[in-house]
């Protein structure tokens, strides 16, 4: 990753803040008794006079030297049990215990002992032997001045530490700090603090700073010196080249990047790329580990937009020989984050389609898709559990509770992360809230609507046998009528399968502003068991059913009976069969008799509901004269579509048209001198609106065409409508 640069500090600041020490320290320097002195001295016994001499060396002379040769090749520990002996040795004139003494304390200094060493030289001092004091007061102060120098390179290792850690200020204040410090220092140390003083300005990049400090050290100080000090003017030359890319660099990689695979995102990971190739190919002189910084910003913006194996290739092509080993850690980050990226893109590709199979209602087909994810051993814990919990929510549209509960149950006892701990937790709550042990749900609607002909509307309801006798033939009735209604269902939850009991029912009303005798309200109850199929992704239920109507503010006919249903989801629609068989007790004793229908209902299972939609429905209805007997059976069918949004709700459209042929088992008169059966053909065709407003509540705008074809010429009848409703559910 490549390092923020922090703003520049000019020359003039950084100079004026530093001047009186970098003035002071050559004086301080000029005195300074640098290593190479005496100290250098002491560090490498050299062979007495005595020795030197052509006369025969001593005994102790020749044990002197072995220990000297055992000093000089740092066996310390050898050369300390050589002295040790010989500072116990008897006087003699070659003074060979003070001697012996002032050398075993140089090597016990080396050994780490100093205070064994202090009290040796005190010894040597104390022994009345001039020259063997004089020789312990020389290593007193080596030892001193060696202290003292190294007691300062761990203060210049300890602002080195604080430039590496980027801790601009810090560094500079320590580097300053030691310009202060006077003897013991060794040689070059002022100079090579103020290179590293010249490497915090161009850390800034204060390119003239660095210069101007780097002008006031010696190259002549040291070779390494003289070294760092033309490495330096390199760096400071490179910098400058490299300083307008690198800020190119970090401009492409502050601006904003959507996380998705989205078109959007794909071209600006694409452009970005094509503006890092530029940047590297209009910059030839920029320094390699700058060009292979652009290479894996390269890579990085080729994975956004899905090509994984060109990112590689570019990563590895980096990695494969680094400019630095920070940018090779960099390449190898890259390259972990391209296979996390390839794996989430793919993860995310999986996701996305099983969502968009839901979304049409294609359950299986999600199913399957999210199964890829949910069981691949190949993939992370992660996004297994992300497939299972979209599982578990499109197991309970498969109608199989069981699976859901299982599948939300393996997430919350061991989630890849917090994420989908508070995931698995949201599934939890929408299972909860989809099984209930008691649950009420409740629908009201309210509606305005305009019929050409009124008397139309009533005679072609379904369960309607009345011919209109009240109302002439061959003329039209135009009103208007509020329409309106109420429903709800109780369950009861049965089993772990949401098998549950049920109550429904609902009392609708049509108000008619003028024609008051067809004013009509209807209430309707069912109850009964509802069982899940989950193997077929279906439910059946069956039980009793109770319908009553008024008619004029009235009692027109009661009706008892049972009722059986059978619905299935298949990929793209659902499927419903419906069956009942009632009694009627009707005020017109005529029709008292028992009524069969049967219906098949197909309709899109898509999750905006858009699609088409048909229906097959056959009624028998029974009466006590043959003549008043009918069947009736139709075909209808229709298609839903969007149409877009209006002020952000959803904007759905709907055309339809339908089909019913009723047929009477008796003859009667049809006309005046015809006898025949009569026989109904009825045309509806339809258009309507609608605004979802929250989810929950629906305006609806309708019109509709109603024709009815009677071989019984009183009864033809056609009729128009334009209405206008809402439609709230809970």
């Amino acid at each position: 990753m490549a390092r923020p640069h922090l703003p520049a500090v000019s020359a003039t600041a950084l100079l004026l803040a530093s001047a009186s020490l970098l003035a002071a320290a050559p004086a301080a320097a000029q005195n300074c008794r640098e290593a190479g002195g005496s100290a250098e001295r002491a560090e490498t016994p050299q062979r007495s006079a005595t020795t030197r001499s052509s006369r025969a060396r001593t005994p102790q002379q020749v044990q002197i030297d072995l220990g000297d040769a055992a000093y000089r090749e740092r066996r310390y520990d050898d050369a300390a049990a050589i002295f040790e002996r010989l500072s116990r040795y008897p006087a003699d004139r070659a003074r060979t215990a003070v001697r012996a003494k002032v050398k075993l304390a140089r090597t016990e200094w080396r050994r780490g002992d100093t205070g064994r060493a202090e009290a040796l030289i005190a010894q040597a001092i104390a022994s009345g032997d001039a020259r063997a004091a004089a020789e312990a007061r020389a290593l007193r102060a080596d030892i001193a001045f060696q202290a003292g120098a190294d007691s300062a390179e761990a203060e210049y290792e300890r602002a080195n530490k604080l430039l590496e850690a980027r801790d601009l200020d810090g560094a500079e204040a320590a580097f300053n700090a030691l310009l202060q410090r006077g003897c013991p220092l060794r040689d070059g140390f002022y100079d090579r603090v103020r290179l590293r003083l010249a490497n915090v300005a161009l850390e800034r990049n204060d390119f003239a700073g660095a210069r101007s400090i780097a002008a006031q050290v010696k190259p002549n100080a040291s070779p390494s010196v003289a070294e760092n000090l033309a490495r330096l003017h390199e760096r400071i030359a490179q910098r400058e080249i490299d300083a307008p890319v690198i800020a190119a660099l970090e401009a492409l990689r502050a601006r904003p990047e959507p996380d998705a695979e989205e078109a959007s995102t794909i071209a600006d990971a694409r452009r970005k790329a094509e503006e890092l190739r530029r940047l590297a190919a209009d910059n030839p002189g920029i320094s390699p580990g700058l060009r292979q910084r652009i290479q894996l910003e390269e890579a990085r913006q080729l994975a956004r937009t899905g090509q994984f194996a060109e990112a590689r290739s570019v990563a590895e092509q980096v990695r494969g020989a680094p400019a630095s080993p920070e940018v090779g850690e960099q390449a190898a980050a890259t390259l972990s984050r391209i296979r996390d990226q390839e794996i989430a893109f793919n993860a995310r590709r999986i996701l996305a389609e099983g969502d968009a199979l839901n979304a049409a209602g294609r359950w299986r087909a999600a199913d399957a898709r999210y199964g890829q994810l949910a069981s691949g051993e190949d993939w992370p814990d992660d996004w297994r559990q992300r497939a299972k919990l979209r599982q578990a929510g499109l197991a309970r549209r498969l109608e199989d509770y069981r699976r859901s509960n299982a599948l939300i149950a393996e997430v919350e006892q061991a989630p890849a992360d917090d994420g989908l701990r508070s995931s698995a937790a949201q599934a939890r709550a929408s299972y909860a809230a989809a099984t209930p042990l008691d649950d009420f749900r409740f629908g009201a609607t309210l509606g305005l609507r305009h019929d050409t002909d009124a008397v139309a509307v009533a005679n072609a309801a379904r369960d309607e046998d009345d011919e209109g006798a009240v109302f002439p033939a061959g003329e039209e009735f135009p009103d208007e009528a509020l329409v309106w209604g109420v429903n709800g269902e109780y369950r009861r939850k049965l089993s772990d399968k949401y098998d549950y009991f049920m109550v429904s029912g609902g009392i609708s009303g049509v108000e008619q502003f003028d024609l008051n005798d067809i004013d009509r309200v209807n209430l309707t109850i069912r109850a009964g068991p509802i069982f899940r199929l989950p193997a077929q992704a279906a439910d059946i239920g069956f039980g009793l059913y109770y319908y009553h109507h008024w008619r004029g503010g009235e009692r027109l006919h009661d009706n008892i009976g049972a009722w059986v249903q059978y619905r299935r989801s298949f990929e793209g629609f659902n499927l419903r069969l419906a069956g009942l068989a009632a009694k009627r007790d009707d005020e017109r004793d005529v029709y008292d008799d028992w009524r069969y229908s049967f219906d098949l209902n197909l309709t899109s299972n898509r999750d905006d509901g858009y699609g088409p939609f048909a229906n097959l429905e056959y009624d028998h209805r029974g009466a006590k004269e043959a003549a008043r007997e009918s069947w009736a059976a139709g075909v209808s069918g229709g298609y839903r579509f969007g149409l877009g949004t209006l002020a952000g709700a959803p904007v759905s459209g709907d055309v339809s048209a339908g089909y019913t042929r009723v047929e009477y088992q008796g003859a009667r008169t049809l006309a005046p001198g015809v006898v025949g059966v009569r026989e109904d053909d009825r045309l509806r065709l339809g258009l309507g609106a609608n605004v979802t407003l929250d989810g929950r509540t629906v305006i609806r705008a309708g019109l509709e065409f109603y024709d009815n074809d009677s071989n019984v010429p009183s009864q033809d009848r056609k009729n128009t409508s334009i209405g206008i409703s809402l439609r709230r559910t809970d």
